[in-house]
């Protein structure tokens, strides 16, 4: 206890102290004190993560703020991460940190957390004005971030999805609900990555932008899904007429998935005998080899 500040608190020996005790010391504590009892090695434990910490936090919450605020807390997040949210919120509002020219940093920051979900709420209740004049900066945060359920929830709160701006793989990694809401909003990029879509294995999407857009992956996507062995989005873009390119069925018989080979000479596309020699596994080239109608020379 050498630090100015811990200096400044009482000694108690604590090692004599009862839990209860020490706890209740915490509770009551303001929030300077509260702080620097924190820093004590004997008190640290009360202040971290376990059972008894999640006690004290929410008895400090329950000290602290109205009991209308506390019905926000749910089983996303703990009582010490509630209260760490309530003691930046509140003065954050209280010094209209989120009514100035820094308001859209410091909503980033807050959608950022996991209690993300929880902060658009309370501040919501907190001050309806101002939630409404920054929900669609919100809902832009929600998507830079992947926060796909907090964004649905923006949107039923009214936030406008054509508000926000499209983003080249903005929809990459989102779930195929997201995806149609965006589709439906007009948010798909010019650029769509259909590459990335592939090795992702999202043939959902890849419908979905053909079914609302009329647009189909480029032929050179078929090295990208030979290389991620997926049958499905070959037989997809096949079906739909995108054109096989050159070499296609080499890189097939190289890659040496048999299910592949056998579709696409099923359906025309055949190696020649010079392919399956240099190229084909034994697997591969026992299948092929086995009917002369199934490679050229």
């Amino acid at each position: 206890m050498s630090s100015s500040s811990n200096s400044e608190l009482p000694y108690i020996p604590v090692m004599e102290m009862p839990l209860l005790a020490r706890k209740n010391i915490l509770v009551q504590a303001d929030n300077e004190s509260f702080a620097k009892w924190c820093s004590y090695p004997q008190f640290a434990p009360l202040c971290g993560t376990n059972y008894n910490a999640q006690q004290v936090y929410k008895e400090r919450c329950e000290r602290l703020y109205d009991s209308e605020l506390l019905k926000f807390k749910d089983e996303t997040v703990t009582w010490k991460q509630f209260y760490q949210l309530l003691e930046r919120l509140i003065p954050d509002l209280q010094h209209g940190m989120l009514d100035s020219t820094t308001a859209e940093d410091e909503l980033y920051y807050y959608i950022e957390y996991p209690d993300a979900a929880i902060f658009c709420k309370l501040f919501k209740k907190l001050r309806p004005t101002l939630f409404n004049q920054y929900k669609n900066t919100l809902l832009e945060d929600a998507v830079l971030l992947g926060k796909w359920d907090l964004f649905k929830w923006l949107i039923n709160e009214g936030a406008n999805v054509q508000a926000i701006p499209v983003y080249n793989g903005m929809y990459i990694n989102a779930p195929f609900e997201i995806i149609d809401i965006f589709i439906q909003n007009q948010r798909i990029p010019n650029k769509i990555h259909f590459d990335i879509l592939i090795q992702q294995d999202r043939l959902d999407v890849l419908k979905l932008i053909y079914e609302k857009y009329n647009l189909l992956p480029p032929s050179l996507s078929y090295l990208q899904a030979l290389n991620a062995y997926n049958l499905e989005i070959i037989k997809f873009m096949y079906e739909n007429n995108v054109p096989l390119p050159i070499g296609v069925i080499r890189v097939a018989i190289e890659n040496g998935d048999l299910d592949i080979v056998k579709y696409l000479v099923e359906n025309g596309i055949l190696p020649t005998r010079e392919e399956i020699n240099i190229y084909a596994s034994t697997l591969v080239q026992n299948w092929l080899l086995a009917d002369e109608s199934r490679y050229t020379y």
